[in-house]
């Protein structure tokens, strides 16, 4: 049956009518059944099933010859990366004030024009339908992320700024409050999944702050309590990515309520582990004051059962 199916089915498709797709834009990219359609009008094959196209699908995707994601077949690999991915994820593709999170968000609107233009530069151009194909994939691949309370607004981790820690976390006058916990991978061979933290960054963001200020591997949030009591929070990826360091600061009169948004910050941090890193196994340190003060990149942390003990 194998045998059946690779020469009346996969064979045609993968010497006759995919090169002919991979060469044209609008064929580059389709559902599952507009390819099975052409399948069926373009080739001569005997009893063609819409199943047997998608398994012939699923077999080209195995063999690394196609894409699928969803409902979605993706063609040209190389165009995948170079038409897809390339200018999205690069913000100098987007205008200024929505090419960080800092600036602003890029919208459904702002990245099928980056898309355009690129293709029209090309000499080619995407239908609406193309784009919103195009969209749907960079999101399931998780290059891109929508906001869950914004519509047809996005997050691009990419986009985030590298270099401004200092500038968002900077040295204070007044005495403050110190208080700060690090989630770190139990074993040294451990990582957190890919993208859990841009994930926890845009939970944050829905969850806690709406003008929380996101960099490239971190996050500050802030919230004013009662008495007008500000209470910053940073939180990071440190320790080669292994690690999340949450610190929380506030004046002496919030204190209180630096530990409970450093617990309601924690709470989120836990959530999103399970949803997206489920079965990482991680130990917990607090965090040593004199090099949260100091502002340093890795504070010292001592294992939080023994310093509980102590």
């Amino acid at each position: 049956e194998t045998v059946r199916k690779y020469t009346n089915l996969i064979k045609p498709v993968t010497k006759k009518l995919l090169p002919r797709l991979q060469s044209n834009p609008a064929t580059k990219l389709m559902t599952k059944t507009k390819l099975s359609d052409l399948v069926k009008s373009e080739l001569s094959v005997p009893c063609c099933l819409q199943k047997d196209v998608y398994e012939a699908v699923e077999f080209l995707h195995a063999n690394g010859e196609a894409f699928l994601i969803n409902d979605l077949v993706l063609l040209d690999l190389s165009w995948m990366s170079h038409s897809l991915f390339g200018p999205v994820t690069n913000h100098y593709n987007f205008p200024v004030d929505v090419s960080t999170f800092i600036g602003g968000m890029p919208t459904e609107e702002d990245i099928c024009q980056v898309l355009q233009a690129f293709q029209i530069r090309k000499l080619n151009r995407l239908t609406d339908t193309d784009t919103k194909h195009a969209i749907s994939a960079l999101e399931t691949l998780e290059v891109i992320f929508k906001i869950e309370d914004r519509p047809g607004v996005y997050f691009i981790p990419s986009h985030l700024p590298r270099k401004i820690r200092n500038k968002i976390w900077h040295v204070v006058s007044e005495p403050m409050v110190y208080v700060g916990r690090r989630v770190e991978c139990l074993f040294d061979i451990e990582t957190f999944t890919l993208n859990f933290f841009a994930f926890f960054q845009l939970r944050v963001v829905v969850c806690v702050d709406r003008q929380a200020c996101l960099f490239h591997g971190g996050v500050k949030a802030a919230r004013v309590f009662e008495s007008e009591i500000v209470v910053e929070c940073l939180v990071e990826l440190t320790k080669q990515d292994r690690a999340v360091d949450i610190i929380a600061r506030s004046t002496e009169k919030g204190r209180r309520h630096c530990l409970e948004f450093l617990e309601e910050i924690n709470d989120i941090l836990v959530q999103v582990l399970e949803e997206k890193s489920p079965g990482t196994e991680t130990k917990r340190f607090l965090l040593h004051v004199p090099d949260m003060k100091e502002r340093k990149k890795e504070p010292f942390g001592f294992p939080e059962e023994e310093a509980q003990a102590a």
